[in-house]
């Protein structure tokens, strides 16, 4: 009996992948509904605002502005070799811990939007990522007058390699969005736990302080914090700082055992999204 059972097992994992995989493929073809619901998100955060999502980048820009004076002197580092440290680091951790904290709700919170559209359900992870990807630019402004005071400059050269380590942070999100999302909406407890341990990862990893600071027995522990890697491979060639090999290659091995784990999950659970509602 359980010999019968395993080719129809077999064949149904199968089937469930390619859905899967067409549902990733017909999600970026609906293009233009992702990006309409990303947009429309933000707009609807901020009716009736002045400045709309230029909010954010204000108080960003504030925050980096008070704690680089702040936090310099109480590490004893110079303000101008700090404060591009800072704005760079809280810039992409923002776009990290949001993608994570925000993903954790996604389907939760487009409740309405899957009762009403027949649209993939990877749509919804892409809009997330468009909502995100506009505060981020907006956020990377705050990097002109920052690199201004403390004259520091970006060449062509390390802008691309950044953005190169920025591509491989997205895909490594992606998965982890597609994994959470599912547990969260299965489970409702699901996106406290995720705020409050996002909390906790964030004073584990470098993002207002360096490395340096740490006894040096400890640095090779810190590949281990995939956020420290993914942090380090956007910020620090923007710093003009050297990136061990071995950060890179944690980076692609996070990345690959992310959708290892997350896309075989969401094949399976995938149609249960709107029952879970």
């Amino acid at each position: 009996m359980t010999h019968n059972l395993q080719p129809h097992h077999r064949s149904s994992f199968k089937k469930d992948l390619a859905d899967a995989w067409c549902d990733f493929i017909a999600s970026f073809a609906s293009w233009r509904i992702f990006c309409m619901i990303g947009i429309n998100d933000i707009r609807k955060r901020y009716t009736r605002s002045k400045i709309g999502q230029f909010w954010l980048t204000l108080s960003l820009a504030i925050n980096i502005a008070t704690l680089g004076v702040v936090w310099s002197y109480l590490f004893k580092m110079p303000t101008k070799e700090y404060m591009p440290f800072l704005a760079v680091g809280t810039i992409f951790w923002t776009y990290i811990s949001s993608c994570i904290i925000e993903g954790a709700n996604l389907y939760i919170s487009s409740a309405s939007y899957l009762r009403e559209l027949n649209i993939p359900k990877l749509s919804y992870v892409n809009s997330l990522f468009v909502r995100n990807f506009i505060i981020l630019f907006h956020n990377l402004i705050v990097l002109i007058p920052v690199f201004l005071f403390c004259a520091a400059s970006i060449s062509i050269k390390v802008a691309l390699l950044s953005l190169l380590g920025f591509v491989l942070t997205s895909l490594f999100l992606m998965p982890v969005i597609m994994l959470l999302s599912l547990l969260s909406l299965r489970f409702r407890d699901f996106p406290n736990i995720i705020a409050s341990l996002m909390q906790i990862t964030f004073y584990v990893t470098p993002v207002m302080w360096k490395v340096s600071l740490m006894p040096e027995r400890f640095h090779h522990y810190l590949i281990l914090n995939p956020f420290a890697v993914f942090l380090s491979i956007c910020r620090e060639p923007l710093l003009s700082t050297e990136i061990a090999s071995e950060y890179w290659i944690a980076a692609l091995i996070y990345a690959v055992l992310a959708w290892a784990i997350a896309f075989p999950f969401f094949s399976k659970f995938k149609a249960r999204i709107v029952y879970w509602l």
